[in-house]
């Protein structure tokens, strides 16, 4: 009797062993934010979405919109991890398909909340998902770099933290002026115009409000871009 008790305790113990689990509950924290990476890119890549119409713009074809549906319970599990998570983000709007960087461009402009549906804290927006974005203004698709710019743009009315992070994206913003798609300019000097309004009317100190103000004045005398 003893003998059978201790074969059942052994074999539920192995069975517990055995019992698969899900690729994001071990490695380390990068290991972790790196595979939800990529089951992300691999529900953008579905078969069944990418033989959807791309769209003349990423925003308003339905391939996009379905990519960034699926995507977007990944992005936010993927805002848990942090810093760390930076990697495997910029090579998902690096990534060879256009239409897969341009989703997740925009759904790292726009994923503003964790994977419990709470806002994601300002300080990881402006820390991950700013210098993203920067970073995303030098690609070589013309897509990227604009939903780059809007959401840039966009950050300057979600925190203070955020709108003191966006200082150092004006000059980054200014260096598109010259280019070479014209939605791109305009886009650019549109956020750059938001972030210094916001700099503007917001600025803690007389020396901060004098040079948002001066920028802000440069960017209505150039009208557009």
């Amino acid at each position: 009797m003893r003998y059978i008790v201790l074969c059942q305790t052994l074999v539920a113990v192995l069975a517990i062993g055995c019992q698969p689990q899900p690729a994001t509950d071990v490695g380390s924290p990068a290991e972790r934010a790196t595979a939800v990476a990529k089951q992300l890119r691999k529900a953008m890549a579905d078969p069944s979405i990418m033989q959807l119409d791309m769209g003349p713009m990423a925003d308003s074809g339905l391939r996009g919109i379905r990519q960034r549906e699926v995507a977007k319970p990944f992005m936010n599990e993927l805002m848990g991890f942090g810093k760390v998570a930076a990697d495997p983000l910029w090579e998902l709007i690096n990534d060879e398909d256009a239409s897969i960087r341009r989703a997740g461009t925009i759904l790292l402009g726009s994923a503003r909340t964790d994977a419990a549906g709470k806002p994601g804290a300002p300080p990881l927006l402006a820390d991950l998902h700013i210098p993203l974005l920067e970073r995303a203004l030098t690609s070589k698709d013309d897509q990227v770099r604009y939903f780059a710019c809007d959401a840039l743009g966009n950050f300057a009315d979600w925190s203070d933290d955020c709108l003191d992070r966006l200082r150092t994206t004006l000059p980054k913003l200014r260096d598109l002026r010259n280019d070479s798609d014209n939605q791109v300019r305009s886009i650019a000097w549109m956020a750059s115009n938001k972030i210094a309004s916001a700099l503007s009317t917001r600025a803690k100190t007389p020396e901060d409000r004098t040079a948002a103000a001066q920028e802000f004045e440069q960017l209505q005398r150039e009208k557009n871009w």
